[in-house]
């Protein structure tokens, strides 16, 4: 038996959705500023509850300490990389 196709759906163009209409027409260095700020206040609070694991209620080998230190270390290190390869690209050299 043939397989009947089915008719292509035309594409339907979809607007952005935006939560706050004023955001809308917010450059793209303002969006950076307010994620980067509300991202690594959130980032920064996560990190800080870590601090309830040296308390008395955990146990912990030396070697699980390092291994959190090491996992942020890295993760701080990702984005500082992927951070500066951005400056530097938007850099323009004029001779």
């Amino acid at each position: 038996m043939a397989e009947k196709k089915e008719p292509k759906k035309e594409k339907i163009e979809r607007k952005k959705r935006v939560a706050n209409p004023a955001l809308e027409n917010e450059t793209p260095e303002q969006r950076f500023v307010r994620l980067g700020e509300f991202r690594t206040k959130g980032a920064i609070k996560r990190i800080m509850m870590l601090l309830s694991l040296a308390g008395p209620n955990y146990k912990s080998t030396d070697e699980q300490r390092k291994r959190i230190v090491e996992l942020l270390n890295h993760a701080v290190e990702q984005v500082a990389s992927r951070l500066e390869r951005k400056t530097a690209a938007e850099i323009e050299v004029k001779l």
